[in-house]
């Protein structure tokens, strides 16, 4: 438990401090990223914040645009944790108060022109399916409260 407090501690200090030089070591962030967001899944039972880190230090990071392979990883990993009914919770909050920024993770994945590499044909098959089984599965006005909060370029794509 402590090795896994210290462990997040000092990623979390590498992303802060990378994200300030991000023109430099924009890739270190990336990968610093990557790590916070499986230690968090991996270790979510013994480290009781895995939610409020992955809320306030992972999800506002994605999707990654430094590493074009480490972006469709991590992209692949929330995917992963969505998709296990155990990991959900942890990902979106008891209130789903993570949802905005998931749909804007995932709709900012899905757009991205071909050569930033954020996405490929397997990655937009799963987002996809991911999506329409939130749109199902959360309640419609909290689904639809989320979908309000996104650009209007972004809100299209649920209409």
């Amino acid at each position: 438990s402590f090795l896994s407090r210290s462990r997040c501690t000092f990623l979390i200090s590498t992303i802060i401090f990378s994200f300030f030089f991000f023109f430099f070591f924009g890739g270190a962030s990336d990968n610093a990223v990557s790590a916070l967001g499986k230690l968090c899944d991996v270790h979510a039972e013994r480290f009781p914040s895995s939610r409020a880190v992955l809320e306030s230090h992972w999800l506002p990071r994605l999707p990654l645009t430094s590493d074009n392979e480490e972006s469709i990883a991590v992209t692949s990993h929330l995917c992963d944790m969505l998709e296990k009914p155990n990991r959900t919770q942890l990902v979106m909050g008891t209130s789903f108060e993570s949802l905005g920024r998931i749909l804007h993770i995932f709709c900012t994945v899905v757009t991205s022109d071909r050569r930033k590499g954020l996405c490929n044909k397997t990655l937009r098959g799963r987002i996809t399916k991911l999506l329409q089984g939130m749109k199902s599965a959360v309640p419609a006005q909290v689904f639809q409260g989320a979908v309000a909060q996104l650009p209007s370029n972004m809100q299209q794509m649920f209409q």
